[in-house]
This record gives C-alpha cells, structure tokens and sequence, in this order.
C-alpha cells in the first residue's frame, strides 16, 4: 500500500509565514477563497500543514492587492538570508567559492520548493547569469513570487562574496509593479523589463571569490545528507520514504524526529500519521533507528566529530544513549566501532 500521489508540488508551511506576519502587520485577513484566482486559502489560517507552491504564489499576490503594496515580494525578499535555505544554506556557507556555493544552490533548490527553479549561466565575455522559472502547473501569476527569488538571490551573493557587490544588471519578463527606483534600490544596478528571462546578470569573476570559514569536512557529511534527501521522488513516494525524508530533515536541523512534528510537515495529524504506520506495519522507532544508525557511522567513518557531538546531531539528549543506541545495532560500541572501521581502511589502502 502506498500514500496517494501529489500532483502539485508543495512546501511547508513555514516557507509562507513571512507573507502572513506582513499582512497580519497590516489588518489583513485570509479569506477562505481568493476570488480571482479560486485557490482555497483557508489551510493558511492552520498551522503546520504542507501547502501547495501554486496556492503559495497566489497568496503572496492577493497581499500585495489587498496591503496595496507593488513592490510586496521585492521587500520580502530583501529580509531573506541565505540561513532560510536551512540545510541548503548551510552547505553554500561552507563551499569553497561562490561559483561552487551556487551550483549547490541550483541543485538542491528543490528541496525547499520542487515547482520553481535557479539556474547558473556561463555566459560569454566574462559574464555570469542567475535565473529564476516558475515552472509549477496551476501558476497564473507569479510576479511577487519572481521578484522575492532575484532580490533574495542578491542577497545571498552578496553573503558569500561582499556586502558591497552588485551585479552588471537584472531583468524581469514582466512589466514593473514598483516605481523603478525601488527596483534600483534593491538591485544597485540597471533593471529592465519584458526580457525573455528573469535573471541577475553578474561579473563571472566573482564565482572564484573564495566563501569565508568554509569547512569541507562538515560540507561532505550535509551534501550526503542531501543527497539522500534529493534521491526521493516525492510525486510518488511511499509513506516509508516520505516519514524518512522528514527525519533526515530533522536530523540535520538539529531536532528530535517527534512524530508530530513529522505529522505536521506532511500535511496530516499526529493521529493519521500514525495510523497509516500501523496499516503498513511500520514502526517510526525502527525507521528512526535506521536513519541515526546510517548518519552515525557516516561520521564515525568520516568524520573526528566526537562522542557527544554525534550524539547532539542525532537528536540524543545524552551521550550515554547514544553509546547504548549504536551498540545495539552494530554489535560494538561507537569508539571500537570507528577504530576497526579505520583499521580496516589501512589494510585495504
């Protein structure tokens, strides 16, 4: 038995809540249907669910009409850090250059929002260009959306690079919703309009900018972490594989893998999510197990995190559990467990 298939792409909840403490700023209610374009817009008055990316889109445009704000997504975007990316951020931050840093950014954009997508250009003559595309079905209008992408995508170049950079020039498809100088203001550079992309155009020589304090130790363990986030097809995963995405996720945020806060970020009650365990046979505590087992003799075998560190990042509130945990499903405890690994690896070299 496998959970019904989406087939609209969604994101978290959380990813929307910037949008409503703006129109909750302004007097603004959520009404239980935007008329213009029929999305229900209710579910954003419930906290914790999964919503779809096209209901997203269209509430950051009912917003901007109702607060009567043209420039609702430009001013988001410029309160936006590369730390929003969570796990994807983390990774950019500890890339060895920019160029390296927003590949990573391109790739695993999706984790974040499976329905829109960056791209990174090489151009010609020295050039460099980062796009934003909708590429989600049931989008009709998608122009906050865009311009919060390219003045967030500013910001986080300007994070990994300098505070004072600023790029050759930007470009929308759209006709401008703001006065242009607002658009100046944010961008620091020349702004054009119905062009065939919406995108930064930049000097390339600022990919081999190297990213400050970068760690690639850390970078390999979040990039396979990520990796196996990405690996999943979530059109049509199981419930086994949608629950174990969500406990990565936890892991790496630093969480305990709680069952209801797994509930939430799929869409269901602690209640449901339980439930359809069961129907399947599946217990959360052996998929947990599973999930912390893999993650720590990842860093057992590639890391010199210690004891309590592993533990920390398990979600473990003690070392000793930790020790107890891994013996169990190994046979040995953690510290035999990484001096055979690496005696094993000597012998193999």
């Amino acid at each position: 038995m496998t959970t019904a298939v989406l087939k609209l792409p969604t994101i978290p909840m959380r990813v929307c809540k910037p949008v409503l403490a703006h129109m909750r700023d302004h007097g603004v209610a959520i009404p239980a249907r935007d008329a213009r374009t029929g999305f229900d817009l209710s579910k954003f008055q419930v906290d914790g669910k999964r919503v779809f990316l096209c209901e997203c889109i269209a509430l950051m445009e009912f917003a901007a009409r109702e607060i009567s704000e043209p420039a609702f997504g430009l001013n988001l975007g410029r309160t936006y850090s590369i730390y929003d990316l969570e796990i994807i951020g983390y990774m950019m931050l500890n890339s060895k250059d920019v160029g390296d840093a927003l590949r990573t950014f391109v790739r695993y954009f999706k984790l974040r929002a499976d329905g829109c997508r960056f791209d990174l250009i090489r151009g010609t003559e020295g050039t460099a260009e980062l796009t934003y595309t909708v590429i989600a079905p049931g989008v009709a209008e998608c122009r906050q959306d865009v311009e919060l992408a390219l003045a967030w995508g500013m910001q986080i170049i300007r994070t990994l690079s300098s505070r004072t950079w600023r790029p050759i020039s930007v470009q929308f498809t759209h006709t401008p919703l703001a006065a242009i100088e607002d658009y100046r203001e944010v961008f620091q550079s020349p702004v054009h309009f119905e062009q065939g992309s919406s995108s930064i155009l930049f000097d390339s020589r600022v990919l081999e900018h190297p990213v400050a304090n970068a760690d690639p130790q850390l970078l390999g363990i979040l990039r396979d972490q990520a990796e196996s986030l990405i690996s999943r097809d979530t059109y049509s995963a199981d419930l086994a594989s949608l629950v174990g995405a969500q406990i990565d996720q936890a892991l790496l945020l630093g969480r305990a893998p709680r069952i209801d806060w797994i509930a939430k970020q799929l869409g269901m009650t602690t209640r449901t999510l339980q439930r359809r365990l069961d129907e399947q046979g599946l217990m959360l505590r052996d998929l947990v197990d599973a999930k912390r087992k893999a993650v720590s003799t990842d860093l057992l075998e590639k890391s010199d995190y210690g004891l309590a560190d592993i533990a920390m990042i398990l979600g473990y509130s003690e070392v000793s559990a930790f020790v107890r945990a891994f013996t169990r499903w190994t046979g040995m405890p953690p510290k035999a467990y990484r001096v055979h690994w690496r005696e094993q690896a000597l012998a193999n070299a």
